[in-house]
């Protein structure tokens, strides 16, 4: 397991009374990390999915900020905010971690960053990935899981 040297900071919001100021900053960094200049996972390239849009920012965005299952009655989550820059610097790092593709779930592959508990999921589309989400695991129970499929699966 590497260690995190290559792992930027956590981008907290400093004032949550000027969230949308937090919100473009973060849809700045999707766009400049993820949509225009795209990580790639086993020499192709991970995209995005820009449609349907919501609020004039992409559809990925959205799930890799906020949490729920209807789509216009998401919420942000902080904590996946906050670690929104993680996500291509894990995947460009992907050697460094704990990797497993799961059969039962469309071949998808799993990246997982075992001492920041931080998932990403891809889900391999002909000739490049979908990102599918990103986020931090809070529960200790669900994050022995992954290490455990991980290992089952790597």
């Amino acid at each position: 397991m590497a260690d995190n040297n290559w792992l930027p900071p956590i981008m907290p919001c400093a004032d949550l009374n000027d969230w949308q100021r937090y919100e473009d900053i973060l849809y700045k960094v999707y766009l400049d990390d993820l949509f225009h200049n795209p990580p790639k996972y086993l020499g192709m390239v991970v995209k995005t999915k820009y449609h349907p849009p919501y609020k004039n920012k992409a559809y990925s965005f959205w799930h890799l900020t906020h949490e729920g299952k209807i789509e216009d009655q998401r919420t942000p989550d902080l904590r996946r905010c906050e670690r929104l820059c993680w996500v291509k610097p894990i995947i460009n790092h992907h050697q460094d971690l704990m990797c497993w593709v799961r059969p039962d779930k469309n071949n998808r592959h799993y990246i997982w960053h075992k001492n920041e508990k931080y998932l990403i999921v891809l889900q391999p589309i002909k000739d490049f990935y979908l990102l599918v989400t990103a986020y931090q695991i809070s529960e200790v129970w669900r994050a022995e899981r992954y290490t455990q499929e991980a290992e089952r699966y790597a």
